[in-house]
């Protein structure tokens, strides 16, 4: 892999080749995550569209359609290239609120789930840029393990 490696909604990439840069752009009320393992230099990143997965059967949309999904498959995922937990670092960005302070607030409902599962499974963020109404993006380089978080032009809604 090198270059740029666009990751979509609903969509995931993990690897441990140190070249190039993952990202996730148009980060609105949908959220991303991206962690890095320093120590063996495995990243990955997910960029979901919903906190839960629909009630239909979980599998017919992929792991990477919700955070409840997604975190736990990127977490086995990077595993499975050898890192480990303890070594990884984590961004979490995007999750704006774009409709308000309503209970539909996709956007709150993303952040908080993200915020929540990598808790959950003991994972500290590094750095957050969540909420507001900023549009954003997140790159992962696979080289040094940097996060980049940039808002995207026209970012306010």
């Amino acid at each position: 892999m090198s270059g740029e490696i666009r990751v979509r909604p609903a969509q995931a990439e993990v690897t441990n080749e140190p070249v190039g840069v993952l990202v996730a752009s148009g980060l609105a009320a949908t959220a991303a995550v991206a962690m890095f393992d320093p120590e063996c230099g495995v990243g990955g990143l997910l960029h979901w569209v919903v906190p839960t997965c629909p009630p239909k059967d979980p599998h017919e949309f992929g792991p990477a359609l919700a955070a409840e999904s997604g975190i736990p498959w990127l977490l086995n995922e990077l595993e499975l290239l050898g890192a480990k937990r303890e070594n990884l670092r984590a961004a979490l960005v995007g999750a704006a609120s774009l409709q308000g302070d309503s209970e539909l607030d996709l956007g709150a409902r993303n952040r908080e789930a993200g915020r929540r599962l990598l808790a959950a499974h003991g994972i500290p963020l590094e750095t957050e840029a969540t909420g507001g109404t900023l549009i954003r993006e997140l790159r992962l380089d696979l080289m040094n393990g940097r996060f980049d978080i940039n808002p995207k032009e026209g970012a306010t809604q």
